[in-house]
């Protein structure tokens, strides 16, 4: 069939075939050789084709596409004359098909890299139905086409069909003869075309390839090693005799292969007899065959769950091998348990032959064993918790070591006190007349104890006692829901039981929702006939099961994970509990995380997340003894019901301290009341039965102190020692380290002022963030406040021997940044944070200390040198340095943490333009200029009045000399007598003359009303330093008041173009203060009138802190578990401290208030104002406006 072909254009050969008539080999030989089919190739599949299909995925992706809009599959018979019909009828609609060949050919033909691309080859057995479609769209890229096709004795291809598809051998003759017959008919009408057979190209490949690029006049030659790879004597499979095939038409098609490879082409005449006959019988089978088709699809689709299951099988016995695994292992220990257990029986079968008979001897070992086998079940429960159990124990022991160290003292100061001499006498006199000690009936109750875990033990081994959980319903809907939704899904009904009490509700959507769901939660519904009150309620519920413990939980508490199991397991960890309450957020004396107050959750936690923390940070059935216990949720024993009855209802009546008045009846039958530690439910408060609660309190309380006299002095004694506060804390830490939300630790000098009021806005304008805070405490410790919006989670270090265990708590509790605001107070070694922890920083300046340790820049006289030339030396008369340290040095050494700092970060632009021009800061990047956070809310407009009689001005904020006490004083002096009155809101450094009327401290939420009850006309700031922002000026703007400030410092920029307003230049004169209120008491036009010049503004980035401060600021992940001994050691440098500064903070308000006398203000002229700043520092660290 050789013809002449252009061999200016790109040949493309399309490789033909019957399926499984060995084309992929052809192909792979073609490619061996030089010929490009394409790199996007169907991946070979490992016992159907090893080498590969050689079949580009596009061009199968368009075939399949063909033959689906003909209705058509590749095992269709007769399926090429009916897709030829099909493409003469449906041109246009395949236009899309058309267009994606011809790109796919256009590419294959030149797009190849590193190719000849002169010949080109595709291959696919669906080829055979669609060549023609296919040859218009390489002719219309511009190729010529060459046909190759390749044809298998029919015998061989049924084979190989039988065992990859389940075809039969008549449907494979059909299709063997359609393909035949359609590759033969399209090959004719090329120029170039090549018959030959699979026996020939699997004997002699070099010759076969090169026979077929000769008469297909390809210009390139076989690669005999290269087809070594491809074509392999040891891949062919399915061999036969070449006899006649099996099946339908089986003679036919042998006969006609015979020809056709003898010939090496078809026969016409002979063809059209056999398709003639073909086609017959196929009218006769149609509908056999169609049914056969639908057939083979079910079979291949039973197929592939076949194999789907197979692999499912093989993994499940992969998992059974690896049980049989563990099995094994299993029985090893046992066999190694067993020889140790031998040997001990031995040991003590030697012991025992001195003291009685064998068969004695071996019945005591058997009833030994007989006990022993009791306790095997729990001990392997429990000997997961030994490790930590052991390690609590220590904690425990040095927890009460440190209490009796400090109940000692407190004992030997008590005892050496007139109080103690006179409770001695006492003492002796009330044993001589009541003996009895230890009660709860008047004489002091039983001491807090420590907390301590224990082993659960049930009263039947191994077998959860049956518990009733009760839930009395009044009010509250939404609250109804959500605490029996939740208690629902989490309880194990096999052991427990959900009883709900509706008593009378209200709310029609109650009693509704309750009957709806009954069936779909599972739980027990009763209804009150009449309200009998949240006691009554609950009685009847405590009636149900005689025989069931009894877990009360409130309408409007939710639970998670298996709370009910830990609270049941702490219940049986020791003897004669009474009850077990679990931590909430608002449970009284049980309450998480600050003691004895409502809280919310932690941002970014539900009750599941948080619950999971305690079941994680803190060991099982760790509790402690607790005078009462809540009734939120309150576990109770049934034994201990049966030993001292039920709620009171006569007493008590309708609710309110009922648990208190059975918990202390537990007391006194000698039962505990614990607090378990790893339990944690959510409690909204006073919603089921709130509407009734307030007016029955004071009565039942006092029935309550009429039983028990010493009921509130346990409760104060147990919330003064507060056992549990080490675990809170604990918790408190590991909560922190699981919260999605990025942790920012703030350093700070515990002194109050612009700085922590700057803080407060921190933390409430990123609620998603969370802060921690530094301080200075006493004698060089640091105190790190966990939450600083909640102070009293805090933990005390000695930076002397506690540094590293510091960074351990940082780290446990996730703290990924560091934000320096100010180090004044704070041990240097504390400027290695950053680095130790591996975090970012930034670095707040709230003032000038690290240019010369001067926070101000005033020199001795309390004037401003922060611009002068002999600036350092002029300050140091005022804050000297250390000794030995010049301030280059000092600057130098700043450096440490300013060229860390990922911002400098300036509340004001002349505050970063002075620092910015100090020499050894001048070559920082990384400042940012922008106002706090509240400049944003602040109006612009003013709203005056002008004065009907007296002038009323103004000064607010704790005032020293630099911010204009002396100025104050003197300018209310020189103008004694005129129509104008000066006022102080805050306090001075001194007490002032009783001509400036001094309002006392104020507390920042309170300032802006005391302001309006002040009603000034004006606001006056006489500073005589440079302010770096003032938030006392901020409560002026906010308020709407005129201002008059000194002209340096931030005023300027800050209230650059406003009206009403005046910058006074000649700030330090008093005299020319004096002269200027003089004028605006004849004239308050003269600042009604007056504006600040817009020249004076200064850019900010006013949304720094919404968006570049929080940029990289990320969670942490896998934060390291703290040790527990770090709690209580850290809680008792904080409980020491606590004690000292109360001490020094009452001396600190008595000399206050003699400061504040005439003779107490004459004293303090005598000691300097740094003299006075030191003590105030020494003694308290807190702030006072």
């Amino acid at each position: 069939m050789q013809r002449v072909i252009c061999l200016s254009k790109p040949t493309a050969i399309f490789v033909l075939g019957m399926h499984r008539s060995g084309t992929s080999a052809l192909a792979g030989a073609l490619a061996a050789s030089g010929v490009w089919l394409g790199d996007d190739l169907l991946e070979p599949a490992p016992g159907v084709n090893d080498k590969g299909f050689w079949e580009h995925k596009e061009l199968v992706r368009i075939n399949e596409a063909l033959l689906e809009r003909a209705g058509l599959h590749w095992y269709s018979p007769l399926a090429a004359s009916r897709f030829a019909s099909f493409e003469i009828g449906e041109v246009e609609s395949l236009e899309d098909l058309r267009e994606l060949a011809v790109r796919f050919a256009s590419g294959l033909l030149y797009q190849g890299e590193e190719r000849d691309a002169s010949v080109v080859a595709i291959k696919d057995p669906r080829l055979c139905l669609t060549a023609g479609f296919w040859k218009r769209a390489f002719e219309e890229a511009g190729a010529q086409i060459a046909g190759l096709e390749l044809v298998r004795h029919p015998a061989e291809v049924a084979r190989s069909l039988e065992r990859r598809d389940g075809m039969v051998p008549s449907h494979a003759n059909v299709l063997w003869l359609d393909h035949l017959l359609a590759s033969v008919s399209f090959c004719r009408g090329l120029d170039a075309a090549f018959l030959g057979s699979y026996d020939d190209l699997m004997s002699s490949p070099r010759a076969f390839t090169e026979l077929a690029f000769k008469e297909l006049a390809v210009p390139l030659a076989p690669k005999p090693d290269q087809l070594d790879k491809w074509i392999q004597q040891d891949l062919r499979h399915h061999a036969v005799s070449h006899g006649g095939a099996p099946g339908l038409l089986g003679d036919e098609v042998s006969l006609l292969y015979a020809e056709v490879v003898q010939r090496g082409s078809l026969d016409d005449t002979a063809a059209s007899k056999l398709v003639s006959r073909v086609s017959a019988v196929f009218e006769d089978l149609e509908a056999q065959f169609q049914q056969y088709n639908r057939t083979v699809i079910q079979l291949q689709e039973v197929s592939a769950k076949l194999d789907e299951l197979g692999r499912e099988h093989t993994r499940a016995l992969e998992v059974v091998a690896e049980r049989d695994q563990q099995i094994a292992g299993a029985n090893a220990d046992k066999d190694r348990i067993g020889a140790l257990h031998q040997q001990a029986l031995e040991t003590v079968a030697l012991r025992d032959k001195e003291l009685a008979a064998r068969e004695r001897a071996l019945a005591e070992k058997e009833e030994l064993i007989a006990r022993s086998a009791d306790d095997i079940a729990t001990v392997r429960e429990q000997l997961q918790n030994l490790g930590d159990q052991h390690h609590h124990a220590q904690l425990v022991v040095a927890e009460r070591d440190h209490q009796l160290e400090v109940l000692n003292h407190r004992i030997a100061s008590f005892e050496r006190s007139l109080i103690g001499r006179v409770y001695r006498v006492w003492s002796r006199l009330r044993n001589g007349i009541s003996p009895n000690r230890g009660n709860n009936n008047g004489e002091a109750g039983q001491s807090p104890s420590s907390a301590m875990a224990g082993v659960t033990r049930f009263p039947n081994s191994g077998q959860r006692p049956a518990v009733d959980v009760i839930i009395p319903v009044y009010g509250g809907f939404e609250e109804t829901c959500a605490a029996v939704e939740t208690a629902a899904g989490s309880i194990d009904y096999a052991w427990a039981r959900l009883v709900i009490i509706n008593d009378c509700s209200p709310v029609p959507e109650i009693t509704q929702w309750l009957r709806e769901n009954q069936h779909r939660l599972g739980y027990e519904l009763l209804e009150n006939e009449v309200n009998l009150g949240f006691v009554g309620t609950v009685n009847r519920g405590m009636r149900l099961r005689p025989d069931a413990d009894v877990l009360l939980l409130n309408s409007d508490v939710e639970v998670a994970n298996n709370w009910l199991e830990r609270l049941q397991d702490c219940a049986y960890s020791r003897e004669k509990v009474a009850s077990v309450t679990a931590t909430a957020n608002n449970a009284t004396i049980c309450s998480f995380p600050v003691f004895c107050e409502d809280n919310e959750l932690p941002r970014g936690f539900d009750v599941k997340r948080l619950d999971e923390v305690f079941a994680q940070s803190v060991p099982a059935n760790m509790a402690v003894e607790i005078p009462t216990g809540v009734g939120c949720c309150m576990y109770m024993r049934r034994d201990s019901m049966d030993a001292i009855g039920l709620f009171d209802e006569e007493v008590f009546g309708r609710g309110y301290g009922e648990e208190n008045d059975w918990c202390q009846r537990a007391i006194s039958d000698g039962w505990s009341n614990l607090h378990a530690l790893n339990v944690f439910v959510y409690h909204k408060g006073a919603v089921s039965f709130a509407e009734e609660s307030d007016p029955r309190k004071e009565e039942n309380l006092r029935a309550l102190l009429g039983r028990y006299p010493a009921y509130n002095a346990d409760v104060q004694a147990f919330i003064q020692q507060d056992p549990a506060k080490v675990w809170r804390t604990a918790a408190f830490v590991a909560t922190l380290g699981r919260s999605e939300l990025p942790k920012v630790l703030l350093l700070a000098h515990g002194m109050g002022g612009g700085v922590y009021t700057h803080i407060k806005e921190l933390i409430r304008e990123h609620p998603g963030l969370h802060y921690l805070l530094i301080e200075p405490a006493t004698d060089g410790n640091i105190r790190l406040y966990l939450a600083p919006e909640q102070m009293p989670l805090y933990l005390d270090f000695r930076m002397d021997e506690e540094y590293s265990r510091l960074l351990s708590v940082l780290e446990s509790a996730g703290v990924g940044h560091l934000h320096i605001h100010h180090t004044m107070g704070l041990p240097t070694r504390l400027w290695g944070l950053a680095r130790d922890l591996a975090v970012t920083l930034d670095y707040t300046l709230h003032d000038y200390a690290i240019v010369n340790g001067n926070p101000s820049l005033l020199d001795g006289k309390g004037r401003f040198v922060g611009d002068d030339e002999k600036r350092d030396e002029l300050c140091a008369d005022r804050v000297p340095l250390p000794d030995g340290v010049p301030a280059q040095q000092w600057r130098e050494n700043q450096l440490f943490l300013l060229e860390q700092a990922r911002y400098l970060i300036c509340p004001s632009d002349d505050m970063h333009r002075r620092l910015a021009s100090v020499p050894e800061f001048s070559h920082l990047q990384n400042w940012v200029v922008t106002h706090h956070m509240d400049a944003r809310s602040l109006q612009a407009g003013v709203v005056a009045t002008s004065p009907e009689s007296n002038l009323r001005v103004l000064v607010v904020g704790a005032l020293s000399p630099e911010k204009g006490a002396d100025v104050l004083e003197a300018v209310a002096k020189e103008l004694a007598g005129v129509e104008i009155e000066f006022h102080l809101l805050g306090y001075a450094y001194r007490s002032l003359d009783k001509l400036v009327v001094t309002h006392g401290p104020y507390k920042e939420e309170e300032a802006v009303s005391r302001i309006r009850e002040i009603e000034p006309h004006v606001l006056w700031f006489p500073a005589q330093c440079a302010e770096t922002y003032s938030y006392t000026l901020s409560l002026a703007l906010q308020l709407g008041l005129p201002v008059v400030a000194s002209h340096i410092g931030a005023f300027p920029e800050r209230l650059a173009g406003r009206n009403s307003s005046v910058l006074f230049s000649d700030f330090h004169s008093s005299p020319a203060w004096a002269a200027f209120w003089r004028d605006a008491v004849g004239d308050f036009d003269l600042i009604l009138k007056s504006s600040v010049p817009d020249h004076l503004f200064a850019p900010s980035d006013e949304e720094f802190y919404e968006r570049r401060y929080l940029e990289g600021l990320v969670a942490s992940k896998d934060a390291p578990v703290l040790p527990m001994y770090f709690m209580g050691e850290c809680l008792a440098n904080a409980e020491k401290a606590d004690v000292l500064m109360g001490r020094r903070e009452r001396l600190f308000r008595i000399l206050v208030k003699i400061v504040q006398t005439r003779f107490g203000s004459f004293v303090a002229k005598a000691f300097p104002v740094s003299v006075q700043r030191n003590i105030k520092r020494y003694l308290t660290r807190k702030p006072l406006h």
